[in-house]
């Protein structure tokens, strides 16, 4: 299943000490904001079903859960990074609105939002005439 970052909520979790939104659901890809992260939370071969490791990939049938943050969780470099216990899940469940407020960033505009904000600040690029 799939999940709407911009509609659905999410549950509020710490992963090594920074802010991000889990869900045991799929974000899709291309909803993730520009400047945000998405990586997948996986089990390892001896604990499959347990959050062990973070990954910006895994296969599906291997992917426990995602999460989103606008910070960076690993390097570029490594392919994955252990968790060790240093995650935090809690009760709490937020919009991606909520918790931009709770954690002082500012929220990003939906795609399609994103796109018309775009066109009206650069009507070149996106092929509108501005010449009269």
């Amino acid at each position: 299943m799939r999940i709407n970052i911009y509609k659905d909520k999410m549950r509020f979790a710490r992963v090594f000490c920074a802010p991000v939104l889990y869900t045991p659901h799929l974000i899709p890809r291309e909803d993730v904001p520009h400047g945000w992260r998405y990586y997948d939370l996986c089990g390892t071969a001896e604990a499959p079903n347990e959050l062990r490791a973070l990954a910006d990939t895994v296969r599906a049938e291997d992917r426990i859960a995602s999460v989103l943050t606008f910070l960076p969780l690993k390097s570029g470099k490594t392919r994955r990074r252990q968790l060790n216990g240093m995650y935090e899940l809690t009760q709490e469940d937020l919009s991606l609105a909520e918790f931009c407020e709770k954690t002082l960033v500012p929220c990003p505009e939906p795609p399609a939002e994103q796109e018309r904000l775009s066109a009206l600040r650069d009507p070149v690029l996106y092929g509108i005439s501005m010449i009269q």
